[in-house]
């Protein structure tokens, strides 16, 4: 890391990759979900709500076709989704 937290031009996140092998997980796989719910998590704490909103969005879509509107976390994703629209 380098200066503030942020990674060094040579590190593995600079360059938008990582040492390990890429797998092709599917949007609709709970990995993939939950990913890009912390994704648009911290693109929130950031202040960059720019991309946090439709990352919030796509979860939320995801989540409703697969776990249902009334889910628990469905329900959370919505409420991210609010809050990070209020701001």
């Amino acid at each position: 890391m380098g200066v503030g937290g942020e990674p060094r031009a040579g590190d593995p996140i600079a360059r938008g990759h990582s040492r390990r092998p890429r797998t092709s997980a599917r949007p609709c796989h709970p990995h993939t979900r939950s990913s890009r719910y912390n994704l648009a998590g911290a693109y929130e704490s950031a202040g960059n709500l720019r991309q946090a909103i439709p990352l919030y969005k796509a979860t939320l879509a995801a989540y409703k076709r697969i776990l249902g509107r009334g889910h628990p976390d469905t329900e959370a994703v919505r409420a991210r989704l609010r809050r990070a629209r209020g701001k």
